[in-house]
């Protein structure tokens, strides 16, 4: 009996140990030489794959991940569609679904681009890392098929940029994060509740500057920022994509949305960004002009520290190693 539970401990050590998402250590890898021959003949020559890399023990999401670095050739709009098989682990002899497919899309614009201001995903020079389900975390997905398709030309897109605050205190409120982030002043947002109320938030708005690399913190709130200058090749996370579970005989399917999201803002000379550092909530009625006027003028406190990238965080680890600060 001692025997039994020294056994039943070790295992529940080795699982606990192991991270979340990891498959076993006796599981097969994916093919990746499969899924880099497919990928590659999808994307045809309109891209080329510089690298690749296996990826999982995730706490944000399960699963193991291939990770293709692929470097763009043509300007355009693409979209990108992959299909792998769905294995139920609850009902393996009568599963829900049979597939998985996930379809995306982005913009690469010309080199030099503004990726924010023009709406594009990278331009010409960067790469892309495209991350691919290979994995449920007990073992490889097969079936795995690609599409590509470029729709056109990338298509002529202005970010909506909201004029600066007016703000009078903004040159005089004490900003460590100059000169790679100018502060620009506060802008307030109130949202109405149904039942009446309304939250309101106040936003500090900045404009990137200098290039450079920091933690900026806002109100205790602290994001990685890297400012890069107009023509730099950077390497960008495809982060948006739609899920499609499907059955293939029975026709029954699901949608889902999905987003391979991080915590690093990679911005250009004069991109704009908004961190929020305020926040009230009233119910039954709403603040008066001069309560959302005094929240508006309430100053942030801003820090500034040295640059770091905390893995264990959405997917971050997907792309902190291919930073422009950590080369």
């Amino acid at each position: 009996m001692q025997g039994l539970l020294r056994g039943t401990v070790l295992c529940f050590s080795l699982a606990l140990s192991r991270p979340a998402g990891a498959q076993p250590a006796n599981a097969p890898p994916p093919d990746t030489a499969h899924l880099r021959q497919s990928l590659a003949a999808a994307l045809g020559s309109d891209f080329t794959i510089v690298r690749t890399e296996l990826h999982s023990g995730l706490r944000e999401r399960g699963g193991i991940f291939w990770l293709a670095h692929v470097r763009p050739l043509r300007s355009g709009d693409y979209d990108l569609r992959y299909v792998h098989e769905y294995r139920d682990r609850v009902r393996p002899q009568d599963p829900l679904y049979t597939h998985v497919e996930h379809t995306t899309g982005f913009s690469v614009g010309e080199a030099g681009c503004a990726r924010r201001a023009e709406g594009r995903t990278a331009c010409l020079g960067d790469l892309i890392v495209i991350p691919v389900v290979a994995g449920d975390g007990k073992g490889p997905l097969g079936g795995h098929v690609f599409e590509a398709r470029r729709r056109g030309d990338a298509g002529a897109w202005q970010r909506l940029t909201d004029p600066a605050p007016e703000d009078e205190r903004a040159a005089t409120t004490p900003n460590p994060a100059a000169p790679h982030l100018r502060y620009l002043g506060a802008r307030l947002q109130a949202m109405p509740h149904r039942s009446l109320g309304e939250t309101v938030e106040v936003h500090a708005v900045f404009e990137a500057g200098a290039p450079g690399a920091l933690e900026l913190s806002v109100g205790g709130v602290a994001v990685p920022v890297v400012i890069v200058a107009r023509g730099t090749p950077v390497t960008v996370l495809l982060e948006h994509e739609r899920i499609r579970e499907y059955h293939q005989e029975a026709g029954f399917a699901s949608h889902t949305g999905s987003q391979y999201s991080t915590d690093v803002l990679l911005l250009q000379p004069g991109d704009q960004v908004t961190l929020p550092f305020f926040a009230r909530t009233i119910r039954g009625s709403d603040f008066s002009v001069e309560e959302k006027e005094a929240f508006r003028r309430s100053p942030p406190e801003i820090a500034a520290r040295p640059f770091r990238v905390d893995r264990e965080r959405r997917f971050n680890a997907f792309i902190a190693d291919h930073l422009p600060a950590s080369r």
